[in-house]
């Protein structure tokens, strides 16, 4: 057999060949799930971590009565809203709970990730998720707070009235 004349005889024509694939062993799938199950423990373990769940509703300190504020929240429940709302912002609950039945926003998981207090003031930082339902559409969208287009706070603040404690910030989106 003769070669083309524009290709040198020292170079062969070979097909490039295909890496072989093997089925994983046993040991390694073992391997794999065991690193995996490691990775969401410790994404978990962080989440732990980084944020508290909610204390039992009360006027006690500042995150209970966030709690209160939020459980009232979930459930729509103006009553429950107002006891743990400061007196002053009382008169804005109702509008406040039509916006968020309107845009049929619900809260999801409701965690503190960060407590300031000085004095009879205090800052609480939330973590949670936002679900609503977009204009128009039969599907529900849920991202966390900091990424809801509904213009939610990501911090509560509080006061100290009385020796109780009270929210002062709406969770009213703009």
């Amino acid at each position: 057999m003769s070669q083309p004349a524009d290709r040198p005889e020292t170079e062969a024509a070979e097909e490039p060949s295909l890496p072989v694939f093997r089925p994983m062993s046993r040991r390694s799938q073992r391997q794999v799930t065991l690193t995996i199950v490691a990775l969401l423990a410790l994404l978990i373990g962080l989440r732990v971590l980084s944020t508290h769940p909610l204390p039992k509703p009360s006027h006690a300190t500042p995150e209970a009565a966030v709690a209160g504020y939020f459980d009232g929240l979930e459930r729509l429940n103006l009553q429950q809203v107002e006891i743990y709302l400061a007196p002053a912002q009382r008169p804005r609950a109702s509008s406040m709970l039509k916006v968020l039945a309107r845009d049929h926003a619900t809260i999801q998981a409701p965690g503190l990730s960060a407590i300031t207090e000085n004095g009879a003031r205090a800052t609480v930082a939330i973590s949670l998720e936002v679900c609503y339902q977009t204009s128009g559409s039969k599907s529900y969208n849920c991202e966390p707070l900091d990424h809801g287009p509904l213009g939610l706070p990501e911090e509560i603040n509080c006061q100290r009235l009385n020796g109780d404690w009270y929210t002062t910030t709406l969770f009213e989106p703009s």
